[in-house]
């Protein structure tokens, strides 16, 4: 394993397959995407949701998008495994004072919630099948 495979900061140039191991985890220590909960910053607001996806909902409610089909599932683009990859790297927090131009995109902001949610390593909710 090299370096950047263990800190979770390897830069992937493919697209990875929808059905291959999720890459862009890496380890735990600081990943988000594919990570369990448990390990993930929790929100001081709201306890037991995690802080990245209070973050990524506020920033798509504060462009003022109420589209329902803004949620459905699309295509995964690269400028979408580039933010996964840069929020799975460095603090979220950090990301929207330094580089606000990443939650711009409504489409990106719900692709990177249900990214989110589709790569938990369990389900959000019992019962529902995969």
């Amino acid at each position: 394993m090299t370096k950047d495979q263990e800190r979770g900061t390897e830069v992937f140039h493919e697209i990875p397959d929808e059905k291959a191991e999720n890459p862009l985890c890496g380890n735990l220590m600081g990943a988000v995407f594919g990570a369990p909960i448990e390990f993930q910053e929790q929100s001081l607001r709201q306890p037991g949701v995690p802080h990245v996806l209070v973050v990524l909902i506020q920033k798509l409610e504060s462009l003022g998008i109420s589209s329902a089909d803004l949620y459905t599932d699309s295509p995964m683009s690269l400028s979408l495994y580039t933010k996964m990859h840069l929020i799975n790297t460095y603090p979220i927090d950090d990301l929207v004072r330094m580089r606000p131009d990443i939650f711009k995109d409504p489409g990106d902001l719900t692709g990177l919630i249900l990214c989110y949610v589709k790569l938990l390593p369990r389900r959000l909710i019992e019962g529902i099948g995969k």
